[in-house]
């Protein structure tokens, strides 16, 4: 399993993705925390998570895409062993700039969405590797194939952001998997067989 960097603001608006002005630096100041007397749960905020993906294209560049509805929760705990994440994946909302390459993403020669409509992941293992830092392993579960994968994730805060935000926390990471490996080793002469997921998630605590 190889990992591929974390992403910063200017790769992702080079993936397509258009950033607020909100998201760039107006929001307001919040008292950052990192204590809790138990365990807690937030929903991922999907206006402002991204989950992209990359893959070689004739071997001369990379190929970007995201997918536009996902939903999950995890769970924080100050015992890393006792937090967990949980994301689903409607696959049916990729997105790669253009509109005939994705309906061709969506066919049976790559996601076959009809046929497998959502892709997961839930987390079996959660440890931590350092000061916020850790790594995940889990069961993602992708066109029919369940595989076992680890990631190595970033905690890149959690604040009390006050009545009209809540409390939040968000993380980032990456990881990669071989295509054919969940069933899509098509056009091989055309596509590289890796392809890398990078995320970045905020959630609200319920």
């Amino acid at each position: 399993m190889r990992f591929a960097p974390v992403l910063g603001a200017a790769a992702l608006t080079a993936a397509g993705l258009v950033l607020s002005a909100s998201d760039l630096g107006t929001a307001p100041a919040v008292a950052a925390s990192t204590d809790r007397p138990a365990a807690d749960t937030f929903g991922v905020d999907l206006s402002h998570s991204n989950i992209l993906f990359k893959c070689l294209h004739l071997g001369v560049s990379y190929q970007w895409g995201r997918f536009d509805d996902f939903e999950g929760s995890f769970t924080l705990d100050d015992d890393a062993a006792k937090s967990a994440v949980n994301i689903t994946i409607q696959a049916a909302s990729v997105n790669s700039n253009s509109v005939d390459r994705d309906k061709h993403l969506r066919a049976p020669d790559f996601f076959d969405v009809k046929q497998f409509p959502t892709i997961g992941f839930t987390s079996t293992k959660v440890e931590s590797t350092g000061e916020g830092t850790f790594k995940i392993t889990g069961d993602l579960s992708f066109h029919g194939v369940t595989k076992s994968i680890e990631m190595d994730v970033t905690k890149v805060g959690e604040a009390d952001a006050g009545p009209r935000f809540g409390t939040r926390a968000g993380f980032e990471g990456s990881f990669t998997i071989q295509r054919a490996d969940f069933g899509v080793g098509t056009y091989p002469e055309m596509l590289g067989g890796d392809v890398t997921m990078m995320f970045a998630i905020e959630g609200m605590k319920k």
